[in-house]
């Protein structure tokens, strides 16, 4: 084993001049050497700092087995370049427009094209469409694609060639690229700013087999922040911050080969409309469990907080919300054919209005949706199992200020079963067959289905907490195949009692505030649409 070290400013020509220490830059290898290096199995390659951001080329893994950590703090791979202050001019005939030299099609070289962005301060400027309306507004750009000129407009209307403020331009499309290496320890090292024209990079593109990835953060992308891509097999991220990709969700489960991967621990905020977290290509096994998923802006319809189209993933334990539009495809998930488990999650649907549903399953036969805290959907039923959803597996839920709870259409009767759920519906238990049914005992009768559920208050709190008196304490039941095995737990206890209805019986609560609701469907046409 040897220890490598890197700096972005570092001036070796080799690794064998690379051992350090930190402090000497010609004792460091920049990223060109290291990207064009081979390593021994069980290498470290210390990632430091003192040489400021890593630019120009993204970093790319050339050898299996070798470990990535930062030295003291979190080092940034950036996918953009700075735009220096002189070389930005006056635009002739306006009063706070510059411009400069900028060629899309020239930073296509590694490894995509790019999109215009333009950041101030590491502020992004909001995008106009003619340099007049940069003029008219502070803190803007726009880039013209025949000229090849990138208009802005200083936030605070000074001269961008005399204001000392920082500009940075897109250079290339992903930060870190794993290049189908296997058995990779990565940690703390930070990536932002990439705008891939048509790639569905970002931040962070994981292949490979057996990897890790932990504590670090991944912000400002276009397309994913992280994604696990093809043949991406048996992979771990953890504790990990991804924050705004535009036109494309967050973190993404893509293509072929995307297996039995597991996020979790993590946060996903995305505040640019684009999802949040969103898996299709014909993935399978994957984990998504433990994570804060949320947004704070208003998505437009077809963007959701968890969007999965291919099969057999688990989502476990999470905590959801987000502000949702007024209209149908609310921010929501989309779950695919076959094995889904949906368990133990809070999903929290305050700044839902006018929605047709908060949870939608289409053609997922089989799933599983159990031991949930759902809570303040109005004018919408929660639970809607539509077309293609056999043998739909709905039991040991808890339903708070709940508008209606479920509806389920004549093609997903076949193998239905729900019970042990309990809650107070506002205007109707649920929808059977097409005919809406307001009364427990109506619903029961004609769905001959939650026998020993219950539309008394659960007296449960937002974080999914029971009241010392919750008539859901030991009320639930064990179901081959879903939560038995002992694998429910109340803090560190195993259970051997009856469960609880509600969450996985843990403590915590969101971290954040707000709404959340998912859509769950199968593959169809038109079904990847974040990707």
């Amino acid at each position: 084993m040897t220890t490598y070290c890197m700096r972005a400013d570092g001036t070796a020509t080799t690794k064998a001049q690379a051992t350090g220490p930190l402090t000497d830059p010609s004792k460091c290898m920049p990223m060109s050497v290291h990207n064009a290096g081979t390593f021994a199995a069980n290498d470290v390659i210390i990632v430091g700092d003192q040489g400021g951001v890593y630019r120009i080329t993204g970093m790319i893994m050339p050898s299996d087995q070798v470990t990535y950590q930062p030295d003291s703090r979190r080092p940034v791979v950036s996918g953009a370049q700075i735009a220096a202050n002189s070389s930005w001019s006056k635009t002739t005939g306006r009063t706070n427009v510059y411009q400069i030299p900028y060629d899309l099609d020239a930073q296509a070289a590694y490894p995509y094209g790019v999109l215009a962005m333009v950041w101030e301060e590491d502020v992004r400027l909001s995008e106009q469409t003619s340099i007049a309306d940069v003029d008219s507004n502070p803190g803007s750009f726009y880039h013209d694609d025949t000229a090849n000129i990138m208009y802005a407009h200083a936030s605070d209307s000074s001269s961008m060639v005399l204001n000392g403020m920082t500009y940075e331009l897109p250079a290339h499309g992903v930060c870190v690229d794993f290049n189908n290496k296997n058995g990779l320890t990565f940690l703390g090292i930070n990536a932002t700013k990439t705008m891939g024209d048509s790639n569905t990079a970002g931040g962070f593109s994981v292949e490979g087999e057996g990897n890790f990835i932990s504590g670090l953060k991944t912000w400002d992308h276009r397309r994913h922040a992280f994604i696990f891509y093809v043949n991406a097999d048996s992979c771990v991220a953890e504790n990990i911050e991804c924050v705004d990709s535009f036109y494309g969700a967050s973190v993404t489960f893509y293509n072929t080969g995307t297996v039995n991967n597991v996020f979790r621990k993590s946060k996903v905020h995305n505040s640019a409309g684009s999802g949040n977290i969103y898996s299709h290509g014909n993935g399978s096994g994957n984990i998504i469990s433990d994570n804060d998923i949320w947004n704070d802006e208003d998505y437009p319809d077809a963007a959701y907080l968890i969007q999965l189209s291919d099969s057999g993933h688990q989502v476990l334990n999470n905590r959801l919300w987000g502000k949702c539009p007024s209209t149908i495809s609310i921010p929501s998930s989309e779950f695919s054919t076959g094995g889904l488990v949906f368990r133990g999650n809070i999903i929290d649907g305050s700044g839902t209005t006018d929605a047709v549903y908060g949870m939608l399953f289409r053609g997922v036969p089989g799933a599983i949706f159990s031991h949930n805290l759902i809570k303040n959907f109005s004018n919408t039923y929660t639970v809607c199992v539509r077309t293609g959803c056999s043998d739909f597996n709905a039991k040991n839920n808890v339903f708070v200020n709940a508008e209606r709870f479920f509806l389920v259409e004549s093609s997903s009767t076949t193998g239905f079963e729900s019970d042990y759920n309990q809650g107070v519906p506002n205007a109707r238990w649920g929808s059977w067959d097409g005919t809406p049914i307001t009364a427990l005992g109506d619903w029961q009768a004609a769905s001959s289905q939650d026998a020993h559920s219950s539309d008394t208050d659960p007296k449960i709190s937002d974080a999914g907490v029971l009241a010392s008196d919750s008539p859901c304490i030991d009320a639930g039941v064990w179901d081959e195949g879903v939560n038995d095995g002992g694998e429910i737990f109340r803090g560190n206890r195993k259970i051997y009692g009856l469960p609880n209805i509600g969450p996985d019986q843990k403590t915590g609560s969101p971290s954040g505030g707000g709404t959340s609701s998912l859509m769950i469907e199968g593959q169809r046409s038109g079904a990847m649409i974040l990707g």
